[in-house]
């Protein structure tokens, strides 16, 4: 899905942000490479690599590559930011 949701660029996005970002308080700045290290992490962390078909870890790997980690990054940062005024 491509397009809007929930406030976010795309589906795609809003659904790493819910799932696995948003669940880290994060206290500094982060960037893009970042975001996308720690998603890649979180979601292939569950994969059996030495059994079965590959075929769900490289849709996962696609699905977390179409993500707009600047968006987020931004979001996250400018939350931080906003912690420290405080």
């Amino acid at each position: 899905m491509v397009g809007e949701y929930n406030g976010w660029s795309s589906y795609i996005t809003w659904r790493i942000w819910n799932d696995v970002l948003s669940k880290i308080d994060f206290k500094e700045p982060v960037d893009e490479d970042q975001l996308m290290e720690i998603a890649n992490d979180v979601v292939t962390s569950n994969f059996e690599m030495k059994t079965g078909s590959h075929l769900m870890e490289d849709y996962a790997i696609t699905f977390i590559a179409l993500v707009d980690y600047s968006e987020i990054a931004e979001a996250i940062n400018e939350d931080i930011k906003f912690i420290k005024q405080i």
